[in-house]
């Protein structure tokens, strides 16, 4: 069975929040396309990616897609006409999940737009906050939180995990699917460590077992 420390390496190179690496694609081999702060020709242009640039996919929504530019950090959106999907990728959503940790119950912690002080502040967490883990960089993880702001927060302020609860007996399984084997049935109520989510499925560590639980299931 996967550990915590596993998931985490693997998503050194893999992000999501239904996160997928994929290509800039423009009717021109030197053309770009501009990426805005919303979803519409409306909204202000944030910066602009070149034909054959790499991206991150966050949300497809429709017309427009959220992305990551991976040259450099910024959050946007882009027409999804412009993108050029992997359509052999299988595209689940894999993240690891972190908590904010502070010294105080109280405190703050500064969430930027690149990763490092010299950046930026874009919003800041209390502690305790729970996150999507969607990449890293040096001392920095790139996260998400629960109302859909992304930004860089100091590993030095990053717990591994999250505390959550089943909310029904399920079964926990030694892989991603419920064709993998039962390693036993949890009671609802049972706390758990979260550890990741990998598209339907979350992993959790209890009692010293990690396994996965239908994400319906957890809380």
């Amino acid at each position: 069975m996967k550990k915590l420390v596993s998931i985490t390496l693997a998503l050194m190179v893999v992000f999501s929040m239904a996160a997928f690496a994929e290509n800039v694609k423009t009717p021109y081999e030197d053309g770009s396309a501009n990426v805005r702060k919303g979803p519409g020709t409306n909204y202000a242009v944030v910066t602009w990616v070149k034909n054959g640039q790499k991206i991150t996919v966050l949300k497809d929504e429709g017309a427009w897609t959220k992305i990551i530019v991976d040259a450099n950090g910024k959050t946007g959106y882009i027409k999804s006409s412009f993108i050029d999907k992997d359509e052999t990728q299988v595209e689940k959503p894999v993240y690891a999940l972190g908590t904010v940790k502070t010294k105080y119950a109280s405190s703050t912690v500064n969430v930027r737009k690149g990763p490092g002080t010299k950046h930026a502040i874009e919003f800041a967490l209390l502690s305790g906050t729970k996150m999507r883990i969607l990449g890293e960089s040096a001392n920095w993880y790139l996260v998400n939180t629960e109302d859909g702001k992304t930004g860089y927060i100091s590993k030095n302020y990053t717990q591994l995990g999250a505390a959550g609860k089943t909310t029904a007996n399920v079964n926990l399984r030694s892989g991603a699917g419920s064709n993998t084997p039962s390693l036993g049935i949890l009671s609802k109520g049972t706390s758990l460590t979260l550890l990741g989510v990998s598209g339907s499925w979350t992993e959790v560590s209890v009692n010293g077992n990690t396994g996965y639980i239908f994400t319906k299931y957890v809380k």
